[in-house]
């Protein structure tokens, strides 16, 4: 059975590559995937990713994750 990572399992890499310097765009978006699949609902989950990377490379992803989350807390009639 494959094991799926936590967002700790994925925050503690990106933590660590961060620390020693390596941390890069490519890792961001190879990660952001596992990421919010880990964290489902809990946005705040992905605080992390928030502090760590910078802003030009999660602001879209997070406005997009926001919208989709607004959109899906809304009865089946009002979304779109």
């Amino acid at each position: 059975m494959e094991h799926k990572p936590t967002v700790g399992d994925l925050n503690d890499e990106i933590y660590i590559l961060h620390r020693e310097g390596r941390y890069t765009r490519e890792d961001f978006e190879r990660l952001w995937p596992q990421l919010v699949e880990a964290a489902g609902d809990d946005l705040e989950a992905l605080e992390t990713v928030w502090i760590l990377s910078p802003k030009d490379w999660w602001e879209e992803k997070r406005r997009a994750l926001e919208e989709l989350s607004l959109q899906n807390a809304l009865p089946p009639r009002e979304r779109f």
